[in-house]
């Protein structure tokens, strides 16, 4: 893997950007099989504590494409990553082992103004055991868009094409919009 150039940092985050987690050919399939099927995507909640997934354009606004968990395509992300995501993880945060939740692909469009408000992956019963997040960029033929850690800075993290960013689903983090365009990621916990 090339090395990016240097860059001097003020701010910081506990974020690992990591390139080359899938490649081009998986990227292609996964925006195929989105534009094939796709959905207004859902906010989880607890409901009586059970849990609920509900449709909340205030807090929530893109497409979602849920990969079915039996399917090729989920077994195809799963050995991507795998190879690839993995080790990293064990090198840094000595993450040998952990249990895959669904995969989504989703869509944050301009011209419908998505976004995700600051949110933590795992303040409910059911999502509490999750541990790691993962970003992945499937294109970067759009402009704005991101995530930003407020937490920490106001700075707008994306990995490079084909690459993710990892962090732990503790952090406050926010989909921003995207100015023009479309972004498409591939989500993991």
């Amino acid at each position: 893997m090339r090395r990016p150039p240097a860059e001097q940092r003020r701010a910081t985050v506990p974020v690992m950007v990591l390139p080359n987690l899938i490649d081009p050919a998986l990227r292609e399939t996964l925006l195929e099989a989105f534009h094939a099927h796709n959905e207004e995507g859902t906010v989880s909640v607890a409901v009586h504590g059970e849990r609920a997934d509900t449709v909340v354009p205030t807090i929530k606004r893109r497409r979602d494409l849920t990969l079915d968990r039996e399917g090729p395509l989920y077994a195809a992300v799963r050995q991507a990553v795998a190879s690839r995501l993995m080790p990293e993880l064990y090198k840094a945060w000595w993450v040998g082992h952990l249990r895959t939740e669904s995969f989504y692909v989703a869509s944050y469009t301009a011209e419908r103004g998505d976004f995700f408000t600051a949110h933590r992956d795992n303040t409910l019963p059911h999502t509490a055991d999750r541990r790691i997040a993962v970003s992945i960029e499937l294109n970067d033929d759009y402009v704005g868009g991101g995530l930003t850690f407020p937490e920490y800075s106001d700075d707008r993290w994306r990995a490079p094409v084909g690459g993710g960013l990892a962090f732990s689903c503790s952090l406050m983090h926010e989909a921003v919009a995207v100015e023009r365009g479309t972004r498409y990621v591939l989500l993991l916990f």
